[in-house]
């Protein structure tokens, strides 16, 4: 890796960023530059779709696939300076200033608050992969409404049902193979609000969702929801309707951060990742000028 970094020295070490496009612990036998960084690596920045979680959240947050159970335990030092960035989306903006003015349509984005949505509660995802018994228990309980205007569930088409976003005010999104669901990126970028089951999912993004997370998504304790203890009807429709607006305001103001325009759009994920990568450098520059000090 170092031989394929000419400019890696330590004046530009912070300057440098290592992506994958996975989860970081599946990368984890990549030592000395992803996984147990040495030397000037351990001064990159690191960006997955995942991060490194909190204590409290390793033990049970996800005993459902032990081996992502095992590696989502891993101490701090193994991935210094580890930041995620969401999934594509599959909403691609075009910019209002490179639409064409006859192209009035695009420029209401698909985010946008005040869409009609007849739609109570959407999920869209199959049964038989990821959190199982979560995914399981929303498929009966939407069918159990007998009303597609409260709940409507349908595996997921890219052509066919991902649209429904736009239609849905909730979108449940329970874990799929790990935590990290691109379908909940569709989700802010079709104005639906995120219904989370694990708290994994919400601990991710901070260049793009922290300052507005809380009231942007619902979180559902998983253990109870599996117990019976919630109706997801009656916990959704309980919402008071000026805190539901304020949800969706907030994911209207928002929501350009969590997908890639076709165009340069300041403001969107790849000017966020930017950004963050910029105030990640700074910080790691002035730790490590501390750090080349003490050992002088």
């Amino acid at each position: 890796m170092k031989a394929q970094l000419p400019h890696l020295n330590g004046r530009t070490a912070h300057k440098h960023l290592f992506a994958i496009s996975k989860e970081h612990p599946v990368a984890i036998n990549c030592t000395q530059w992803w996984s147990m960084p040495t030397g000037l690596l351990a001064r990159a920045i690191r960006l997955s779709y995942s991060e490194i979680q909190p204590e409290e959240y390793r033990p049970d947050e996800y005993d459902y696939l032990k081996f992502f159970h095992t590696l989502f335990r891993e101490p701090n030092f193994l991935y210094p300076n580890l930041f995620s960035m969401p999934y594509l989306s599959s909403v691609h903006w075009l910019p209002e200033s490179t639409a064409s003015a006859s192209t009035t349509a695009a420029l209401t984005p698909p985010w946008a608050a005040g869409e009609t949505r007849p739609i109570l509660m959407l999920f869209l995802g199959a049964v038989n992969h990821g959190d199982i018994l979560v995914r399981t228990r929303l498929s009966e309980m939407c069918g159990s409404y007998h009303n597609k205007s409260i709940c409507t569930h349908a595996r997921y088409d890219a052509n066919k049902t991902l649209l429904l976003k736009r239609k849905a005010t909730f979108c449940l999104e329970p874990p799929g193979d790990t935590p990290y669901r691109r379908s909940f990126t569709d989700d802010i970028a079709l104005g639906c609000i995120p219904v989370l089951f694990n708290r994994m999912q919400n601990h991710a993004y901070s260049w793009m969702w922290d300052g507005w997370r809380e009231a942007s998504r619902v979180l559902v304790p998983r253990g109870p929801f599996l117990k019976g203890q919630i109706d997801l009807f009656a916990l959704l429709s309980s919402i008071p309707d000026h805190f539901r607006r304020r949800m969706q305001a907030n994911i209207a103001a928002h929501a350009r951060k969590f997908q890639m325009s076709r165009e340069d759009d300041p403001g969107d994920a790849v000017h966020m990742i930017l950004q963050g990568a910029m105030r990640a450098s700074q910080a790691i520059a002035t730790t490590s000028i501390g750090l080349d000090r003490d050992l002088q």
